[in-house]
């Protein structure tokens, strides 16, 4: 029980800073007098770090047979990269800080998605109770970040973030050790090479429809007269609808499987998208945002779901980081390509997403055939 308590205060002290991070810290850029373009290069880049970082952190976490000790050279290096944010003064030296916090900060988050699916194989606890826990925080960020927005001012997101990430740091200090991989994991159907990679490119669309979101929703939202304090509600009430959804994360998994979740976040983009590009009524706001439940929680525990039915128990590292690395190759494209839609279509800008979550629904079916011809015994020939 105190292994699940530690590991649930890692998961709240990352997403806490993500949580300040990804609605607030563009608006930092912003008030800095960086163009649309250029945070989406400083954008870009943080989440393209992902590609070479996570798989490289994950494969020498299951080389090591160890996570704390990676975890924590990583944490104090993404705090390092907060503190140096301030004094950068170009954009290219803006450029470099982000890719030392995409290289240190985004592994973070499988290698504690790896330490739970460890100990949970070992029947000690469900995946996505302990998740719903970093959810929770990033709601409480999202409401500190636009209370600190309308009392305060820009430069205090900063400063938050620096104090999370110390945070971060205590909390991988405390986290416990992985429990070490069953010498015979259980048997599992693995999917052919091409399965993973239609899994892979399946989950990287559908990250990368989050992207005019995350770098500019907060910015859309004010630009249209939304209070912040709302706008921080806004962010809280989709993130609510994401603990729903993990809280009974074991049922709809048993229900859907890991491809029919993929196609769940897809659809939910379908729907999602094209209705952000359409309204700033607040009222119409807040139930979009439910959609967050959908686009990122069902993808998320689709991806989960597939490392559990698919990938043996002693590679979890490599696979979960391998996951991230692939939401890096998608987010860090759009990124780069949402600030140039966002400054020439505005809100529009989301009916491209809409048309990468439809890419996305069509690599979720293909995951699904797949995993029904490897699940599918082969017939003996007739002897007829």
């Amino acid at each position: 029980m105190f292994a699940k308590a530690r590991i649930a205060l890692a998961f709240a002290a990352i997403f806490f800073a993500l949580g300040m991070h990804m609605p607030y810290f563009p608006v930092w850029l912003q008030a800095e007098g960086y163009s649309e373009g250029a945070i989406g290069i400083v954008l870009g880049t943080i989440t393209w770090m992902r590609v070479p970082a996570n798989p490289l952190v994950g494969r020498l976490s299951d080389k090591l047979g160890s996570i704390k000790r990676p975890a924590l050279v990583l944490a104090v290096l993404a705090a390092s990269a907060y503190g140096l944010f301030g004094s950068a003064s170009t954009l290219w030296q803006l450029v470099a800080v982000g890719a030392l916090l995409g290289i240190s900060f985004s592994p973070l988050i499988p290698l504690t998605d790896s330490v739970a699916l460890r100990l949970g194989s070992e029947g000690a606890f469900n995946y996505g109770h302990l998740r719903l826990f970093g959810s929770a925080a990033f709601i409480a960020a999202s409401n500190v970040g636009g209370w600190l927005l309308e009392h305060g001012e820009e430069g205090d997101v900063l400063d938050a973030l620096r104090y999370a990430l110390i945070v971060v740091v205590i909390a991988v200090v405390l986290m416990p050790k992985h429990a070490p991989a069953p010498t015979n994991p259980p048997q599992r159907r693995a999917p052919p090479r091409r399965s993973h990679w239609r899994f892979l490119i399946t989950t990287g669309l559908l990250h990368a429809s989050h992207a005019v979101l995350y770098a500019f929703g907060t910015a859309h939202w004010r630009a249209s007269d939304v209070p912040d304090t709302t706008i921080g509600k806004l962010w809280s009430m989709g993130v609510i609808a994401e603990i729903v959804l993990f809280a009974f994360s074991a049922r709809v998994q048993r229900r859907l499987g890991s491809s029919g979740l993929l196609a769940l976040a897809a659809v939910g983009g379908l729907l999602r998208w094209p209705l952000l590009a359409s309204t700033h009524a607040v009222p119409s706001l807040f139930g979009i945002q439910l959609l967050h439940a959908l686009t990122f929680g069902a993808l998320h525990l689709g991806a989960i779901a597939y490392v559990q039915e698919r990938v043996d128990p002693r590679a979890t590292a490599t696979v979960t980081s391998l996951y991230a690395a692939s939401s890096g190759v998608g987010a860090g494209l759009m990124m780069l390509a949402a600030g140039p839609l966002y400054g020439t279509f505005g809100g529009s800008a989301y009916w491209v997403m809409a048309g990468i979550s439809l890419a996305g629904l069509l690599g979720a079916r293909l995951v699904a055939r797949q995993n029904d011809s490897i699940d599918t015994p082969a017939q003996p020939a007739s002897t007829h």
